[in-house]
């Protein structure tokens, strides 16, 4: 506030129900026809309240004198913060519906039960970083428990040096879950929807209904290196690993062949490491307007499958495959992985992994305007070595989970 007074803002000084209000009040007024603003107050001797208006605060000391307008008296606050069972230096709690409303979005009053209504965060710290713990509450009452006590076999199958991966079981009932939960955000919806969308465009395939939908078993899915020798510049692929045992599995694969064949792919074969591996290749001329093109044709590589022991193992390219093979070391087997997980509790669902010094070359070559953002995020971001998320399943309406933000030392 002192700043803004010698940058030459006026300031009011205002006492309130026995408590001096300051504020800044020579900017334009907003649509609530009160000037935007900051404000400060200081209650007691333990307290320094912040504000864009003295509205703000003014509602803010009222709700202290009348204990049944706090956030005490919120059945679904006290209920939210009651499960969360971490140590914590801050929490959050958000009310879906009443942020969707201030952000001009009217939410449909005839919502599921299972769409997210409450969410609340505890931020805590551990010996490498930030662990923070989430309570999503619903309307419905199911109850769903985790099924796992360690990582998923289908992990390896996965390169160590992978810089983003999902692993779990249950994708079908996973997506089902997520998808329900945001329905009526339509910003919640954007967020889950838009990776999804440009998958789905690249490939050709409604993967929800083409994939999702027969995934009942351990999946596992990561960006590999195409070429690990080249190191952060190495283009990178996609690998998908699914337990090929469970139901609906085999009919799952097959129809992704079909799939294949109707958009004028050819399905071929050839050895690979001693092993056979199924080939997606789309044949195409090198250039319509080169007259010799027609003389010559290319055959391009868009996916490559193969069964290993009970799992059948996908990528997008030839190169990626053999990596995949040949990998002398499998991302459980990576100290990273396994900093990056061992502050969770168990049983749980699987996990997110994003190993951050990998991945951050990915995402500027792909949005250039991070590289923007991390420069206001140096401080942070210049420690931070990679962000895990997992979830422990649901128990009548109230989903748990944590995220760990793995600093370095």
């Amino acid at each position: 506030m002192a700043k803004r007074a010698i940058a030459g803002r006026k300031l009011s000084f205002e006492s309130y129900k026995g408590t001096k209000l300051i504020y800044s009040s020579d900017l334009e007024p907003q649509e609530t026809g009160e000037p935007e603003s900051f404000a400060t107050a200081v209650v007691g001797d333990r307290f320094v309240l912040f504000a864009n208006r003295p509205k703000v605060l003014r509602d803010a000391i009222n709700t202290v004198q009348a204990a049944d307008l706090g956030m005490g008296s919120s059945s679904a606050y006290r209920s939210a913060i009651a499960h969360l069972q971490q140590g914590k230096i801050g929490v959050a709690f958000l009310n879906l519906p009443q942020l969707s409303a201030l952000a001009g979005k009217r939410l449909d009053d005839s919502l599921p039960p299972s769409t997210f209504e409450n969410v609340a965060i505890a931020l805590g710290l551990d010996r490498h970083g930030l662990l923070a713990e989430t309570v999503l509450q619903t309307g419905t009452q199911t109850s769903q428990s985790a099924p796992l006590s360690k990582p998923v076999a289908a992990l390896k199958y996965i390169p160590n040096l992978s810089p983003l991966s999902a692993s779990g079981t249950d994708l079908a009932q996973t997506w089902k879950a997520l998808s329900q939960g945001v329905v009526g955000y339509p910003d919640l919806v954007e967020l889950v929807n838009q990776p999804i969308a440009a998958l789905q465009k690249q490939w050709q395939l409604n993967l929800p209904e083409d994939i999702f939908s027969w995934v009942t078993g351990e999946y596992a899915t990561a960006l590999v290196s195409r070429s690990p020798e080249q190191g952060k510049t190495a283009p990178v692929d996609w690998v998908f690993v699914v337990d090929r045992s469970a139901d609906r599995a085999a009919a799952g694969i097959a129809h992704l062949d079909e799939i294949a064949q109707q958009q004028g792919v050819s399905l071929g074969s050839l050895q690979l490491e001693g092993q056979s591996v199924n080939v997606w290749t789309r044949l195409s001329t090198p250039s319509p307007t080169d007259p010799k093109s027609q003389e010559s044709v290319q055959a391009n590589v868009v996916g490559v499958h193969t069964s290993v022991a009970n799992y059948e193992v996908f990528t997008t390219s030839v190169e990626s495959m053999e990596n995949v093979l040949m990998a002398k070391k499998s991302l459980t087997q990576s100290k990273s992985f396994g900093d990056a997980i061992a502050p969770f509790a168990k049983p749980n669902n699987g996990y997110l992994f994003v190993d951050w010094e990998k991945m951050q070359p990915i995402l500027e070559a792909q949005f250039p305007l991070l590289k923007v953002v991390e420069v206001a995020g140096h401080p942070l971001l210049e420690h931070l070595r990679s962000l895990t998320v997992t979830s422990y399943g649901s128990q009548s309406g109230i989903k748990r989970g944590s995220v760990f933000v793995k600093l370095e030392n």
